[in-house]
């Protein structure tokens, strides 16, 4: 396992008793709790079918592939995602009643998503890649523990315990690479054979070099007159394309005259424009926005901190209701330490009752055991004994009922200080927002009066002028709007003028506009348009365009296919190339074939000696597995607390030593024997995959276990998840509502399993 794994998502839908339904793993422990057959356990084998199953293999899962689909659906998906090293994929896979299976396998980066696999074969094989597993074996020995599989590893034969550690650790592969290099001693024989159809191929090779210097010539001949009808393409449009410029100009000079007088008028403006260009529309359209918006993000905020306000009340309220205990806060937000404070009077009371529990019970054994009073010494009668003790007792009893209601104030409040915690800090962060945005408005507003009076300048000095008297007529009411209104009609007079001004540049000589020389070019291009048989007060410029357009698209058309044919003859040259390179290549391959007779004695002691199931590595393996695991499993016992070890002999039978002697496995407990599988499969895990597993996943393993060893058991769990990164346990078990730290409930109703984060009923988890 190359790179630590994480499961961040799965969903399904129609398939078991889910019609949709998606459960997002954080890190941590991860509980899954609901009634028997609420559909917990349907999650779980959803996961490791999408990831691990092929419809071949799937017969004997879940009664196959129809019966993983809801009653009554045709088509079911099942969606996994997993963080593998820092990078997210998606395996996709789709069931259907009518048509094969479908599965894709997706690689999310940053925003964007890249199909990696599809198909259900290719996708599984790009999983075990990605993941690095050997095979589907690693995994169910492993990390994931399906309903009754936990202890699977640990309920083999010692016989069998030792194939499924070889087998995971690669030994088939060792045993494919002796089949595989016995082949190859074969294949020195076959070299002559080779010899004979790599120069059937060079004949083969020679002739087709023959037929593709053929295809190049004729495409060249063809290239050859294209290129000529270019040529005449050219010229004719050439000709068109200073017909259409002569045209151009012809009545650009006709409008000049007109152009000047406009010209005159546009120059009276241009001191307003000026003007009207100076004003800084984006910041003052800028600093409403600001205000406005400032103004908005306080009303919310405000709200805000009155929701986070009937919240802390609420959980007071709450508190109050379960508890029976009224708490007084001594000063404005200090709900968080009177909680604190209140928590602690309820802990030093629950020590100061046990502590008296402990003394009246140690009293009671005293009494038990003695005739004497343990106080003064004096000797004690049966029946004032038998009173004393009954009496102490019943105290007992009172005080401990004491505890447990104690005990349940405190986790009450525990829960609700964190909540307090929260919004306390969420309400200081809210005030903070709300003074910041204050302070814009200020500033915005300051800033606003300050531009507002240069804008009332500019507005006066151009209110009468008829070419803007439009604008305030139709924006006067949005000073914004009216601004707008006058730039944009500055823009179009300056834009205007520098059209204007521009052509008669173009027109004219130098300095001042010369008339007569421009009527002399003007009669000069109207003599050498009718010279070209164009009268040009007659003919449309768009007539002119338009026959210049298609000889340009006739000119474009050639020079594609002129191109294209380029293309060809230079693909064409490269593929005589490669093939060249080919034969060149077959007639070195030929020389080389007579080499390979010189390896056959290395792969014989390979074969024979070093690979196989009884070869030299497969001993070597052995040893080194049993040894690891071994070193593994009891590191984890002592990191999970266990007074037990381990050791792993060498047919791979496991005995356990203990403080008081050797022990036979079936004489553990059931929280012993199922933490024990526990750090098999850890140790297993790392043997394999040469590292600790970023997830680990148990389904119902307090099954068949009292309450006491249950609870015992959660905390060996617990304490598992804070040395895996991802722990996920299936369960219907309340006990580790507490130990959790994520809890997501599975329900049935009316056949169709939903999950939530809160109860639904309280009746399917007890």
């Amino acid at each position: 396992m190359s790179s630590t794994i994480i499961v961040k998502r799965v969903r399904i839908r129609n398939i078991l008793s889910h019609e949709d339904t998606e459960v997002r793993f954080p890190l941590g422990l991860i509980a899954l709790i609901g009634p028997n057959g609420a559909g917990k356990s349907s999650i779980v084998d959803s996961m490791v079918y999408a990831l691990f199953f092929n419809p071949q293999s799937a017969k004997g899962f879940r009664g196959g592939r129809r019966s993983l689909l809801r009653v009554g659906a045709n088509e079911g998906l099942i969606e996994v995602e997993l963080n593998v090293g820092g990078k997210s994929y998606i395996i996709q896979r789709t069931v259907s009643s009518a048509r094969p299976e479908y599965a894709v396998l997706i690689e999310i980066e940053s925003d964007r998503r890249r199909v990696l696999a599809s198909g259900v074969s290719k996708v599984l094989e790009f999983v075990e890649k990605i993941l690095g597993i050997p095979s589907l074996d690693s995994i169910r020995y492993t990390i994931i523990s399906r309903q009754n599989e936990l202890t699977s590893f640990l309920d083999e034969t010692a016989s069998s315990r030792r194939e499924i550690v070889l087998r995971l650790l690669g030994l088939d592969e060792i045993e494919k690479a002796k089949d595989v290099l016995r082949e190859h001693l074969k294949k020195v024989e076959g070299d002559i054979r080779l010899f004979e159809e790599l120069k059937k191929q060079r004949d083969e090779i020679k002739r087709h070099l023959l037929e593709l210097n053929r295809i190049i010539s004729e495409k060249i001949s063809k290239r050859d007159e294209l290129s000529k009808k270019i040529q005449a393409l050219s010229t004719e449009l050439k000709i068109a394309e200073k017909v259409k410029d002569l045209l151009y100009r012809y009545n650009e000079l006709k409008t000049v005259k007109e152009a000047a007088v406009e010209l005159g008028r546009l120059k009276l403006l241009q001191e307003h424009c000026i003007e009207l260009s100076k004003i800084n529309l984006g910041e003052l359209a800028s600093i409403l926005e600001i205000y406005s918006n400032a103004k908005r993000r306080i009303d919310e905020l405000n709200r805000e901190l009155s929701s986070i306000d009937n919240r802390i009340r609420s959980t007071i309220e709450e508190f109050k209701r379960i508890s029976g205990v009224e708490l007084k806060c001594d000063r404005e937000g200090g709900v968080v330490e009177t909680f604190e404070r209140y928590l602690d009077e309820i802990r030093r009371a629950k020590h100061s009752a046990s502590a008296e529990a402990s003394f009246d019970e140690s009293s009671i054994d005293m009494l038990k055991n003695s005739a004497v009073c343990p106080l003064c010494k004096r000797e004690l009668s049966e029946g004032l004994r038998n009173e004393l003790i009954n009496r102490i007792s019943k105290r007992v009893e009172e005080l401990k009922v004491d505890i447990q209601n104690m005990e349940r104030i405190e986790a009450i409040l525990r829960g609700m200080l964190s909540d307090v915690k929260k919004y306390d800090k969420a309400k200081t962060e809210l005030l903070s927002k709300i003074a910041e945005l204050e302070d814009q408005m200020n500033r915005a507003a300051s800033k606003y009066s300050g531009i507002q009076q240069e804008v009332r300048r500019i507005l006066g000095s151009v209110r009468d002028v008829e070419e803007f008297r439009e604008c305030f007529t139709e924006s006067e009411s949005s000073s914004v709007k009216l601004v707008q209104c006058l730039q944009r009609k500055a823009i179009e007079i300056m834009k205007l003028y520098s059209e204007k001004v521009n052509m008669i540049k173009r027109l004219r000589m130098a300095g001042e506009m010369d008339l007569n020389k421009i009527v002399g070019e003007f009669n000069a291009i109207k003599s050498e348009l009718l010279s070209l048989n164009i009268d040009p007060d007659e003919v449309n410029y768009s007539d002119i365009e338009v026959k210049y357009r298609e000889l340009s698209s006739r000119y474009y058309s050639i020079s594609q296919e002129l191109s294209k044919l380029n293309g060809e003859i230079d693909a064409y040259s490269r593929q005589e190339v490669d093939i060249e390179s080919k034969l060149k290549y077959i007639e070195e391959r030929l020389k080389e074939l007579s080499k390979s007779v010189e390896i056959h004695r290395a792969l014989d002691v390979l074969v024979n000696k070093l690979l196989g199931r009884d070869g030299m590595l497969a001993r070597i393996l052995t040893k080194e597995a049993r040894r690891l695991i071994e070193i593994y499993t009891n590191k984890v016992l002592i990191e999970l607390g266990l007074d037990f070890t381990v050791s792993v002999s060498e047919d791979f039978n496991i005995d356990i030593r203990s403080s008081s002697g050797e022990l036979d496995v079936r004489s553990l407990s059931g929280g012993e024997m199922v933490a024990l599988a526990i750090a098999l499969r850890i140790a297993t895990a790392y043997t394999v995959f040469g590292r600790l597993p970023g997830f680990f996943v148990l389904d119902e393993p307090t099954q068949f276990l009292d309450a006491e060893r249950r609870r015992t058991l959660f905390e060996i769990i617990k304490r598992l998840s804070e040395r895996v990164p991802q722990v996920i346990v299936v369960t219907h078990d309340s006990d580790v509502i507490d130990l959790a730290d994520k809890v997501f409930y599975v329900n049935k109703v009316g056949g169709r399993s939903t999950v939530g984060e809160k109860i639904v009923e309280l009746e399917a988890v007890a």
